[in-house]
C-alpha cells in the first residue's frame, strides 16, 4: 500500500488559507507597500522637526508639504 508524502514525513496538514491562490481577476495591488513607505518618510520628517526644532533640515510649509530649510 503506497503512502502519501504527508504520511511519510508525518507533517501536519496545511491550512486551506495558506494554500489558496489569487483569483485570476484579482488585481495585484502595490498601494499598501507604497503607502507604508510614504507614511514612514512623513513621520520621520515630522519627528525630526519635533526633536530638532529650528535646527531641523525641513520646514513644514502647509498641510502635507515640506521644504528644505
Amino acid at each position: 500500500m503506497p503512502c502519501s508524502a504527508q504520511e511519510s514525513c508525518r507533517l501536519p496538514p496545511r491550512s486551506v488559507a495558506r494554500c489558496q491562490l489569487l483569483a485570476i481577476n484579482h488585481p495585484i495591488n502595490r498601494q499598501a507597500t507604497f503607502g507604508n513607505i510614504v507614511t514612514a518618510v512623513y513621520s520621520a520628517i515630522l519627528r525630526e522637526i519635533g526633536t530638532k526644532g529650528k535646527e531641523a533640515r525641513f520646514v513644514k510649509t502647509e498641510r502635507g508639504k515640506f521644504q528644505l530649510a
